[in-house]
């Protein structure tokens, strides 16, 4: 059995010369992996914890924008920017659970996302039906659809974001006028941090796919 918890006992290091040589090797990688584990985990939670001072010290700031609509957008930005930092943390600490679906109006969540974009001066715009709800999860929902819009911009130059209704179903389409993904790519497409040959050109610094 071989485990990376704290809880997987050691293998038993005896017999002949060859097995006791290979049951160090494992125990040793053992150790090595809880260790890596351990010190990632640690990481994200420093990291986790040096970010709340400055989004707090920012959501006060944010309290003071006169324009209120402005205001609403900064404060919904620092909020989403808190719940990954938990989110990852509680990933990595085997915490993560799937969070209550809501009852959600999809094609507002997603003009939110595009109009996001739209104040950052990018060519997106949404199109499709004005309401259809759905039970989800809004938070990874506008993450999904965000990584999509981002990872557009980076090849193309506009982004249309559609909402239909199809056989009972909620499709969302990010189309963009970019090259596109080659077709022997697209089942690695779905893989986490997934970059194809032509991303790997991009700075290393600020591009790590699709996420």
């Amino acid at each position: 059995r071989f485990t990376v918890d704290a809880t997987s006992p050691p293998i038993l290091e005896q017999g002949p010369l060859e097995v006791r040589r290979a049951a160090k090797a494992l125990n040793d990688m053992q150790a090595r992996l809880t260790k890596l584990i351990a010190d990632r985990t640690r990481m994200l939670a420093a990291v986790s914890h040096d970010l709340r001072t400055p989004i707090t010290r920012l959501r006060l700031r944010a309290e003071d924008i006169a324009d209120k609509q402005l205001r609403a957008h900064v404060l919904r930005d620092l909020g989403s920017m808190q719940n990954l930092v938990q989110s990852a943390l509680s990933f990595l600490r085997g915490q993560h659970e799937p969070g209550p679906a809501i009852k959600t109006d999809l094609p507002s969540l997603v003009q939110t996302v595009c109009d996001g974009f739209s104040d950052m001066g990018h060519s997106v715009h949404y199109s499709g039906v004005t309401h259809l709800y759905v039970n989800c999860e809004p938070d990874q929902l506008m993450r999904a659809v965000e990584n999509l819009i981002d990872n557009g911009l980076k090849f193309g130059t506009a982004i249309e974001v559609r909402v239909d209704r199809r056989d009972h179903a909620a499709v969302i389409e990010v189309i963009d006028n970019g090259p596109g993904i080659p077709s022997t790519e697209k089942v690695r497409a779905i893989e986490p941090f997934y970059r194809g040959d032509a991303a790997r050109n991009l700075s290393e610094a600020d591009s790590f796919g699709l996420g």
